[in-house]
């Protein structure tokens, strides 16, 4: 039998204490230690610390390296703490689960660990953006040519991804359930022959041949069930967070967006009209050059107050929405100014983002 580098028992208890007794897999976060019922003092502890790299060659060994020595293998830089369901997972599929992926889950995991141990995990979650810009993996991409597997294929791209960490655990269920959606209807009802996704941080990317299929008509669709309540859920439920924008350009496009950083928002969206002070009181604006876009964000410039409001009515009052849904996008806006913009647009949808 071969011999396995097996991790001390004191660098088993540095994994688990730096990853905050949490299970490493993004989209887990299970807490994997607490109070026994065996007696007052018992500890019941669910979590493994796991290998990165395989701890011994042999069949069935995972990511092993045969150039690591011994002490390298049983090395804490080797080893990433997670739950007695993920340490099952990623030591059967070395494909899905590389050395690259697990090291860069326990960086999150650590930095998740020490940002909540100085503020506290609800303080993470509410401002995950501002702690893990620069974590970012390279970019995941899937290409599908049927929808069979589509579900799993979809589901773990999203889940292994910066996703759940960054966007929220929440966001991420919810955009899985869309592209999902999204894939089966455009093989089903849009001829599509090719479905591409790209997760980057704050950007999902999807491609699809076939006939032009804009995944807002979801929304008019009176026979439409999973795919048009998901994409509602969306837009009544997570618009403050997720942003999702159609066009068509040779192919079918569809970019999921975090609301985050507007910047990056008004740039990587293709429908968008960005406002600034100068143009309040300009003439009525036009969104003819957006013909081919799914749904509108409108951004208004930084510090907008509830004055501006009567600025802009002319200026977006004459906007024919023609079935399409228009967001108007502010951030740090008072409750008096989105009042305001409620009372004068009620047909546009406002979305709020707080600093």
């Amino acid at each position: 039998m071969t011999k396995r580098d097996e991790f001390s028992k004191a660098t088993k208890q540095s994994l688990a204490s730096r990853a905050g007794f949490r299970c490493s897999f993004p989209a887990c976060d299970a807490v994997t230690v607490g109070p026994s019922q065996e007696s007052d003092t018992a500890i019941s502890n669910v979590g493994v610390a796991c290998h990165i790299t395989a701890a011994a060659g042999g069949p069935g060994a995972r990511r092993y390296d045969p150039d690591m020595s011994p002490e390298q293998r049983r090395s804490i830089h080797n080893g990433i703490w997670m739950c007695g369901r993920h340490s099952i997972e990623i030591d059967r599929d070395e494909v899905r689960f590389t050395v690259e992926k697990l090291k860069h889950w326990k960086i999150i995991a650590e930095e998740r660990a020490s940002i909540a141990h100085s503020f506290g995990a609800d303080y993470v979650d509410n401002n995950s953006h501002l702690f893990f810009k620069e974590l970012a993996p390279s970019n995941a991409v899937i290409e599908l040519e049927k929808i069979s597997g589509a579900n799993a294929l979809i589901g773990n791209a999203v889940f292994d991804s910066s996703i759940p960490s960054v966007w929220g655990k929440r966001q991420a269920i919810v955009v899985r359930d869309l592209i999902v959606e999204l894939c089966r209807n455009c093989f089903n009802s849009g001829s599509a022959k090719k479905f591409e996704l790209n997760i980057s941080l704050n950007v999902i990317e999807i491609t699809y041949d076939g006939e032009e299929f804009n995944i807002f008509s979801l929304l008019e669709n009176d026979k439409g069930r999973g795919g048009k309540e998901v994409l509602s859920e969306v837009i009544e439920h997570f618009r403050d967070s997720v942003a999702v924008s159609y066009h068509y350009e040779l192919a079918n496009k569809v970019i999921i967006h975090r609301v985050a950083d507007f910047d990056e928002l008004q740039n990587k969206l293709p429908c968008v009209v960005s406002l600034n002070f100068n143009d309040l009181n300009k003439a009525a604006a036009t969104l003819d050059v957006h013909e081919t876009c799914g749904a509108i964000y409108i951004i208004l410039p930084e510090h907008f107050v509830r004055s501006d409001v009567n600025a802009i009515e002319s200026r977006l009052s004459a906007i024919q929405v023609k079935g399409k849904p228009v967001f108007i996008v502010g951030r740090d806006l008072s409750d008096t100014t989105i009042n305001a913009l409620s009372s004068h647009f009620p047909h546009l949808e406002i979305v709020h983002k707080v600093s």
